[in-house]
């Protein structure tokens, strides 16, 4: 991984995103054989409500 792909994967993971760094792209061939065709640099995924704070509710008083 260079430089530059770990700034843009360290950028997304602060602000909620799932990444995934050199993810393959497979071609198929035929005959149950494939080859990777080329590879994405980053895939991310940001899931509904990524990077809201999570409460529990009200604090208990003793």
């Amino acid at each position: 991984m260079d430089d530059a792909v770990g700034l843009v994967q360290v950028y997304l993971r602060l602000n909620g995103y799932f990444t995934v760094t050199e993810y393959p792209v497979l071609e198929a061939l035929g005959h149950g054989q494939h080859r990777v065709a080329t590879d994405l640099d980053v895939l991310e995924v940001r899931f509904a409500g990524a990077g809201r704070p999570f409460s529990m509710g009200r604090a208990r008083e003793h």
